[in-house]
């Protein structure tokens, strides 16, 4: 009966998390992601981002001041982000200690006269299927990638970046 009670424990567990393993929950994960850069969430912002780079960039409080700084500069100049859409999920593949997948997004952005939408991607990464950050790759080189994430170098390649498109208002 213990045994029984065990395997059942295991099963129901290692069911759950793959359950977060799921394109439907990356997908809800990158649309928090991307909620909170709409909202100008800066510290949701720097949790969504993988520990590597926060500590790149001199660590959570120093990213934060950053993200804020250069989001309020930019308002002033009569830009920001309007909107993110986020797509579904391309297949999620192990990369050394990683799972990755690449997700769509389409992002609009107002700019003085007008508005930018451009199409790009975020890069998820996890570690364990469940908690996932992201990367816009239209930030970051293959280079760049490679050296913050060795195991990723001729593992993972980032899609072309494309030319956002202005649109007159």
């Amino acid at each position: 009966m213990q045994f029984l009670l065990t395997a059942l424990l295991a099963f129901a567990a290692s069911t759950a998390a793959r359950a977060q393993n799921t394109p439907e929950h990356i997908k809800e994960e990158a649309q928090k992601c991307s909620q909170a850069l709409v909202a100008g969430d800066y510290e949701k912002i720097v949790a969504y981002t993988p520990a590597k780079i926060v500590d790149s960039m001199g660590g959570k409080a120093k990213m934060v001041a950053l993200v804020k700084r250069d989001t309020e500069a930019a308002k002033l100049k009569g830009r920001g982000i309007k909107d993110v859409r986020v797509g579904d999920p391309e297949l999620v593949r192990r990369t050394g200690d990683f799972l990755t997948t690449l997700v769509p997004t389409k992002m609009v952005m107002k700019v003085p006269d007008g508005r930018v939408e451009a199409n790009t991607w975020l890069l998820g990464i996890s570690g364990d299927g469940n908690n996932w950050t992201f990367l816009s790759v239209d930030s970051i080189s293959e280079e760049q990638l490679a050296s913050l994430f060795p195991e990723f170098k001729g593992k993972v390649q980032l899609p072309s970046k494309m030319k956002p498109v202005f649109i007159h208002d």
